[in-house]
């Protein structure tokens, strides 16, 4: 776990992804998931297999990032892996992002005129 903590501190993501040496998504981890291990008495030189999500909300290669951020909304998750059809970790994409994207690409249209009446 530490070098989980470790890995989320250093990235501005605020999760890890567990990865199998084929690529497969194994599972995520999120700062909250490692605070409920230790406040249920997980050791930090226990495995992250212990506080991470097995089973994680993914999406298909393909998606709409409308569509994710829609789901990613719903289930009130900030994360949203993208995996292949054989379980691989393609993407992952933060809710803050795709929210940000969404905003940056929303036209904005000025009309002014007249004689200022």
């Amino acid at each position: 776990m530490r070098e989980t903590i470790a890995s989320i501190s250093a990235n501005r993501r605020q999760v890890a992804l567990v990865v199998g040496g084929d690529g497969q998504l194994l599972g995520l981890v999120t700062d909250g998931d490692i605070r409920r291990g230790i406040l249920a008495g997980v050791d930090l030189d226990s495995p992250v297999t212990e506080v991470m999500n097995p089973t994680p909300h993914t999406v298909a290669p393909g998606t709409g990032e409308t569509s994710i951020l829609e789901l990613m909304e719903e289930r009130a998750i900030r994360h949203m892996p993208v995996v292949d059809a054989d379980g691989r970790l393609v993407h992952v994409y933060t809710a803050e992002d795709l929210r940000h994207r969404a905003r940056a690409t929303t036209p904005i249209v000025l009309m002014a005129g007249g004689r200022g009446q």
